[in-house]
């Protein structure tokens, strides 16, 4: 895994980074083989890994967040002993899903949050050549995008029933991507 490059695509929900992934996958990235499936949201495939959206959102649940919350969590330590589970699974993810890949590819809005776990992570495994990538989408378009598939599924996706909230979602996933990256 030392040798490995991780690249990781972050970005807010609906701001183009499925697009951006397929672009760096069709360079030779790879997402490993448990690719989350297509659905009317997104017809071409969201480029993440099944296994690691999983643990995303369970490093949120387990950290009282969740992936559409309207602020931003101060203080998070991922490096705490309490997260040591986590982080033995993400290697053991690691491992099977990109293993003899020259170069991994990551991507999950939820990264936005959880940059700071996966930086962790790859530090643990020795990993030295790590990139990321923020993604930024005028806010009314992602507005605009959210507001769509919320009225498509409105007891799924809550998020976007009212414009202020999905601007602040917004405002929030992209701000604690530009601080998470900060290094």
């Amino acid at each position: 895994m030392k040798n490995k490059r991780f690249i990781f695509v972050i970005g807010a929900h609906r701001s183009g980074t499925s697009l951006l992934a397929s672009l760096i996958g069709s360079m030779g990235a790879v997402i490993g083989s448990e690719q989350l499936d297509t659905n009317g949201e997104n017809l071409k495939g969201f480029w993440e890994n099944r296994l690691l959206v999983e643990l995303n959102d369970e490093v949120l649940r387990d950290s009282d967040l969740s992936w559409d919350m309207l602020h931003l969590p101060e203080g998070m330590d991922f490096s705490h002993d309490r997260y040591q589970l986590h982080r033995d699974k993400a290697k053991l993810i690691l491992a099977s899903q990109f293993h003899g890949a020259p170069v991994a590819l990551i991507k999950d809005p939820r990264l936005c949050f959880l940059m700071p776990f996966w930086l962790k992570v790859v530090e643990e495994i020795g990993v030295l050549d790590v990139k990321a990538v923020i993604l930024y989408r005028e806010p009314s378009e992602v507005v605009a995008s959210q507001q769509m598939r919320a009225k498509k599924d409105p007891e799924f996706h809550l998020l976007g029933a009212r414009e202020e909230q999905v601007y602040l979602h917004w405002y929030t996933s992209m701000r604690s991507a530009l601080k998470v990256t900060s290094c």
